[in-house]
């Protein structure tokens, strides 16, 4: 197991080798199929790495580079929502085959990439070998919420959280589901975020999959999420609100509205952010509020010197816009 074959986008996707890897492997999602993958590579996705037992198709890799600004990126293996590598399931226990695919992430890296970080599917052997090349396992977790009948649904969700589902309605708040980009970006770029020219990057090869939906006051704008759309799991991507929203309840309102609207699917609101599950930051309680099921999601991470210099120049530009 000493040869693989790397596939550059220009060139096409050598979709039987795909399809092949995808059925052999243990980690069959959407979010790993070659339909969702190559409509993700089509511009985004600079490589995808083929591995070969002989000329048998055993395991691949993709990976992006998500932009930061200022030219510092984010290097992620696969996507912010897959998990790679993807690996034959005849394959999995093959120390030579990970050591291979490990030392292809370790070398994908440069110094402009802040951090190299990817959700790994339950391989010892390759967390193993990430931590002898000074990756670190993350304990993360995400919530999920399987949309059932209305009135059960309202009922389990705690107290708290009901009374600001209900003082939204008497705030006679209101959704709008044919929201646009741009009007998620005016309330989302008010708080700054480097992540806006990301999500116009996404917009653009996500249409099929992507909804955004807005809560409204009248004409105010309070609050906006970007879901995402995949068979029958719904993505809440991004929840922003403004601080007037957040007094009136906005998100909590707009998130009960989604679950109404989308009866029999599955809801995942992400994850509780990185520190130990019970001390989560103040988003972390938002999702637990509506009861949702927390399943672990370890990702592996490595951060690089350069994650120092682009936070002090993100620190030096948001002073300045403020001026």
């Amino acid at each position: 197991m000493d040869k693989y074959r790397s596939w550059i986008p220009e060139k096409g996707l050598l979709e039987l080798d795909y399809r092949k890897i995808y059925d052999a492997s243990s980690n069959r999602s959407v979010l790993n199929s070659f339909e969702y993958i190559s409509g993700f590579l089509k511009e985004n996705l600079k490589k995808c790495f083929f591995f070969y037992d002989g000329k048998e198709p055993v395991a691949l890799l993709a990976y992006e580079r998500k932009s930061l600004g200022s030219g510092f990126s984010i290097l992620w293996i696969g996507s912010e929502f897959g998990t790679m590598p993807l690996i034959a399931r005849s394959h999995e226990d093959d120390g030579a085959l990970i050591e291979l695919i490990a030392k292809k992430i370790a070398s994908l890296s440069n110094f402009m990439d802040a951090k190299i970080k990817f959700y790994a599917p339950n391989n010892k052997a390759l967390f193993s070998a990430m931590q002898k090349r000074g990756f670190k396992i993350v304990e993360s977790f995400e919530c999920r919420i399987n949309v059932i009948e209305e009135a059960k649904m309202f009922s389990r969700i705690n107290r708290k959280c009901r009374n600001m589902v209900r003082k939204g309605a008497k705030n006679n708040l209101s959704i709008n589901w044919d929201e646009g980009l741009e009007d998620f970006l005016k309330l989302y770029s008010v708080e700054d975020h480097y992540s806006a020219p990301y999500i116009k990057e996404e917009s653009r090869f996500f249409k099929k999959h992507m909804a955004f939906v807005g809560c409204y006051r009248g004409s105010e704008h309070l609050s906006s999420a970007i879901l995402f759309i995949l068979g029958d799991e719904i993505k809440l991507r991004y929840l922003v609100s403004s601080k007037i929203g957040n007094k009136l309840a906005a998100n909590n309102f707009l998130v009960w509205e989604i679950l109404r609207r989308y009866k029999g699917m599955r809801l995942d609101l992400g994850g509780l952010g990185h520190e130990v599950y019970g001390q989560q930051r103040s988003y972390g309680a938002f999702k637990l509020s509506f009861s949702p099921e927390v399943l672990p999601r370890p990702y592996l991470v490595k951060i690089n010197p350069s994650l120092k210099i682009f936070s002090k120049l993100n620190s030096i530009k948001r002073i300045f816009s403020r001026l």
